[in-house]
């Protein structure tokens, strides 16, 4: 469990919330390597290829016989020895993604979070607008924080992301750029 401070819209702590954390286990690293790996796999496009000899558009008759020519023995110009004959052993277009469970993704994440909460790089907001959300009250907020120039990632409720994130968020530079929903 840790004490997280809660902030008001001058940039004062009006109090604390008890955020529930849970600690990470020894599978804990691994699953978030895991789980890194998998995402660089899924940005991989896969495209690559190439013709092997029975894709190349050639004859498959002989080019000259086997005997008598004085020249080397040869079944056919779509031999990989050949100009313009396939390839051996190319790339072939697949998939490139890894499977991961849905309790190793959770505990991924348990992972991220109990890090940057940890590191008291985690904020609690409270923001109210009298009338309707202000682009200068909330840049004046994060700019009293000392966050206003720095990515932030913004977890609001739904009532909130209606008001906040559609108006606000989207005109100030850096923070805001991503916002999930949360339900409770």
């Amino acid at each position: 469990m840790k004490n997280i401070a809660v902030y008001n819209s001058i940039g004062e702590q009006t109090g604390t919330v008890e955020m529930v954390c849970a600690q990470p286990s020894q599978y804990a690293a691994s699953a978030y390597a895991i789980s890194i790996r998998r995402l660089l796999q899924q940005w991989r496009q896969g495209t690559v290829g190439f013709k092997s000899r029975a894709d190349v558009s050639f004859s498959n008759k002989k080019p000259w016989k086997q005997k008598g020519t004085g020249r080397a023995r040869a079944g056919s110009p779509r031999s990989p020895l050949w100009r313009k004959g396939g390839v051996v052993f190319g790339p072939n277009p697949r998939v490139h993604g890894i499977g991961l469970s849905r309790k190793q993704r959770q505990l991924a994440m348990n992972h991220v979070i109990a890090g940057v909460v940890s590191s008291d790089r985690f904020y609690c907001l409270d923001m109210t607008f009298d009338q309707k959300p202000q682009v200068k009250a909330a840049q004046a907020m994060l700019e009293s924080l000392k966050i206003a120039n720095r990515k932030v990632v913004l977890f609001l409720a739904l009532h909130d992301l209606v008001r906040f994130a559609l108006c606000c968020a989207r005109t100030i530079q850096y923070p805001a750029q991503y916002c999930f929903p949360l339900m409770y």
